[in-house]
């Protein structure tokens, strides 16, 4: 549990959970759902208060993780939850708490290894790896997974990660603000496999999409659907052209630091979080799960169910 990503027990009770499609395709009530989970993965390691939250889900606990990565820097790896929701399991990882110095350092070992993979988050994901196969077990049906973050990458490259017999069970892998995962050729072999179930969501400005910035030869991975600030995510995702080198964009990370937001109150267990969240600029705002999570409620008329 984060002192600056955990919300109040009541934030998650109140908002029914749809039921988790075993065919997959992109879904909008699904992508409310990985949103909510990806939310849910920062209560690792609060055992009781996140059993609390999937049973008013009516989903059942597996199993929680909090994953090292081995050697002398104090990397956090990937922490996160696997859960059963009745039709699929769900694989949420968590992303960077702020005050920990291992998830920090992860994020800025951003050299790339032989695969074209971010090095802190390929490290992340392979220490995720052994575990998640574990608890999926001899499991036969349908694969989700999803993060917020740093938890998108990792989320997205744990499934990258899996043997093809599993990669092919993968119903669908909802990222939430995630950053680059790697180079043009990490991309590439990513999309081969993986990318037309991948869909990568962001809300307004969100400044973390923008990191590694594309100038240092990183790319995306999988379909794009964005939102405005304030709107809500409407239509399908798609895989958008190479990105190519922005230097535009260095300079719009540049300036996200500054500034100020409008959004209402950030639903924090931590009243210093609720204050610092007031402080952030736009840019850094609009990254925070409760963004993502407004954008993402159905409409009154009831939000288009599936891909057609």
């Amino acid at each position: 549990m984060g002192l600056f990503t955990a919300c109040p027990l009541p934030f998650y009770t109140g908002t029914p959970m749809p039921t988790i499609p075993a065919g997959g395709g992109f879904s909008l009530l699904t992508a409310g759902a990985m949103a909510w989970a990806a939310q849910a993965a920062y209560e690792v390691p609060d055992q009781d208060k996140l059993t609390a939250i999937l049973t008013q889900w009516n989903w059942r606990l597996v199993r929680m993780f909090s994953q090292p990565v081995p050697g002398a820097w104090p990397r956090t790896g990937a922490s996160g939850f696997i859960a059963d929701t009745g039709t699929a399991r769900v694989i949420a990882l968590a992303g960077t708490e702020p005050t920990n110095l291992g998830n920090w350092l992860q994020n800025f070992d951003f050299p790339v290894d032989g695969t074209g993979a971010h090095r802190g988050f390929q490290a992340g994901a392979l220490a995720a790896q052994p575990v998640v196969m574990a608890a999926l077990g001899d499991l036969l049906g349908p694969i989700y997974l999803t993060g917020h973050s740093l938890g998108g990458a990792l989320a997205a490259m744990t499934a990258m990660a899996l043997p093809d017999t599993w990669t092919e069970r993968i119903a669908g892998i909802y990222t939430i603000g995630m950053p680059r995962p790697g180079n043009a050729a990490y991309r590439d072999a990513y999309n081969r496999r993986l990318g037309a179930r991948t869909y990568r969501l962001i809300h307004g400005d969100d400044v973390v999409p923008k990191v590694p910035p594309s100038a240092l030869r990183f790319r995306h991975v999988g379909a794009l659907l964005h939102c405005d600030r304030g709107a809500r995510f409407a239509g399908q995702p798609a895989i958008p052209p190479d990105e190519g080198a922005s230097l535009a964009e260095l300079r719009e990370i540049g300036r996200a630091a500054f500034g100020t937001n409008t959004a209402p109150p950030f639903p924090a267990e931590s009243r210093a979080a609720v204050l610092a969240a007031a402080q952030l600029s736009a840019p850094i705002r609009d990254h925070l799960t409760d963004g993502y999570l407004r954008a993402l409620t159905p409409t009154p008329e009831g939000d288009e169910q599936s891909a057609t």
